[in-house]
């Protein structure tokens, strides 16, 4: 399961990892939960390659509200620190690994 970070551990994060795959979400968010199985398998298939990590909005807000988020599920790209795609909404796994696959 992909780790819920904290803001500060989510800086470190982008600051010491090639690429991070962020999960803004809400734990109410139906469609979260869908998302969240979604990025099980997409940790798994991307182990040592990109690290996956989960930012709850409801307890992090200015750091979603830093990312653009208004609308969740929100899953962000973010390479050498730097957000390069986002995906609003249920995304498919191909369609998120296939980004990242560009990167690495």
């Amino acid at each position: 399961m992909s780790k819920v970070v904290n803001e500060s551990e989510f800086n470190s994060l982008i600051s010491s990892e090639k690429i991070v795959v962020v999960d803004f979400y809400a734990d109410w968010c139906g469609p979260c939960k869908i998302m969240s199985g979604v990025l099980e398998e997409i940790e798994a298939e991307l182990a040592g390659k990109a690290t996956v990590c989960k930012v709850n909005v409801d307890e992090d807000g200015p750091l979603a509200e830093k990312y653009g988020v208004v609308t969740i599920p929100n899953i962000n790209i973010i390479v050498n620190g730097e957000s390069v795609k986002n995906f609003i909404g249920v995304t498919s796994k191909e369609d998120i690994v296939s980004i990242v696959n560009s990167y690495i």
